[in-house]
């Protein structure tokens, strides 16, 4: 609801922000996608990331999730 208002005050008036939840792995994105739960995206031109690692062993989980979701010329941000 947060990322909703937020782009709802601040983005373009054409642009399309949609949040949703998402286990992190390959598998899990995999899922997501056939599922249609991503907003009928199947890959993302960026991904924007803040504070979203406090455990060093979910890293691998979540450059999984960066790999299986990232479009081929997309970029990451990190905030």
């Amino acid at each position: 609801a947060r990322c909703t208002e937020n782009a709802a005050r601040h983005a373009p008036s054409h642009a399309r922000v949609e949040a949703a939840h998402l286990a992190w792995g390959a598998r899990p994105s995999q899922q997501a996608q056939e599922e249609g739960r991503l907003g009928g995206c199947r890959a993302f031109d960026v991904i924007i990331a803040s504070q979203v690692v406090y455990v060093l062993a979910c890293i691998p989980a979540l450059v999984e999730t960066f790999a299986t979701l990232l479009a081929p010329d997309g970029e990451i941000r990190r905030q």
